[in-house]
């Protein structure tokens, strides 16, 4: 299980950079840091997944780690290369906020019917 979460992880960060890369115009000491910097936030969400918390805490801790890693890349972006990454990013952080509202795969099961409570 380990392995396949450590694929999901190269595979997640390597397709972040590339589209960074072509969309960004990344140069090479950039994409350097930008591989580094997905590489560790895609392993921290991965580590978010497998937890065993609430929906609602699985998502604050996304939204943390999302805020924290656009940080970094505030670092290493020119002005005009974060703009267009904080747009794209709104966009995508929608769009997964309403996939993860209806997507009941990520909550933890507690054996509990609806009709339990």
């Amino acid at each position: 299980m380990k392995d396949q979460m450590e694929q999901r992880v190269e595979e997640t960060a390597s397709e972040q950079t590339e589209w960074m890369k072509a969309n960004l115009s990344l140069n090479g000491d950039q994409l350097e840091d930008v591989r580094e910097i997905n590489h560790k936030y895609v392993e921290k969400r991965e580590e978010v997944f497998m937890e065993e918390e609430s929906a609602e805490n699985k998502w604050e801790e996304l939204e943390e780690n999302w805020n924290e890693q656009m940080e970094e890349l505030e670092d290493v972006l020119d002005a005009n290369q974060y703009a267009k990454l904080q747009t794209v990013k709104n966009q995508w952080y929608n769009e997964m906020r309403l996939r993860w509202q209806t997507d009941t795969r990520h909550e933890k099961d507690d054996g509990m019917e609806d009709d339990d409570y």
